[in-house]
């Protein structure tokens, strides 16, 4: 019984461990590294929204592209939630948004962009986006 406990409790430590995201394997960098040393973060309560549209080659939408949404804590990024792109390419975030925090989403080059680049002016990940005001365009456009 005392094993069976003690598993439980593992497991249940596992899963309610924020994930943190290991920027060194899908980015030179983190936004977060930036947020790390302000002494002003972002206040006021979450934006209903945080989404935009991915696109390839500047006039395809992509559906089926894993976009994933991460708050800073200082310098370390920690993913909050991931969500795939509808038909028409557009994507929403309207929970886990933490006051407070500086968020910014990110798309895997996985599935439908796998070989797929940043196209010129696209930055991957976005910049930071204050929660207090939110942003419903943070657009994605890439390029095989």
């Amino acid at each position: 019984m005392k094993s069976v406990l003690l598993s439980l409790a593992v497991l249940a430590a596992i899963v309610m461990t924020p994930k943190v995201w290991d920027v060194s394997s899908a980015h030179a960098s983190s936004p977060c590294q930036n947020a790390g040393a302000d002494p002003n973060p972002p206040i006021g309560q979450p934006d209903v929204v945080i989404g935009g549209q991915v696109t390839l080659d500047s006039t395809s939408a992509v559906e089926g592209a894993t976009v994933k949404l991460f708050w800073c804590d200082g310098s370390t990024a920690v993913q909050a939630a991931s969500t795939e792109t509808g038909s028409n390419g557009d994507y929403a975030f309207t929970e886990d948004l933490v006051e407070g925090k500086w968020h910014y989403v990110g798309v895997a080059l996985t599935g439908p962009l796998t070989g797929a680049t940043p196209a010129q002016g696209t930055s991957n990940p976005s910049a930071l986006i204050a929660v207090g005001y939110g942003d419903d365009d943070v657009d994605f456009d890439f390029e095989n």
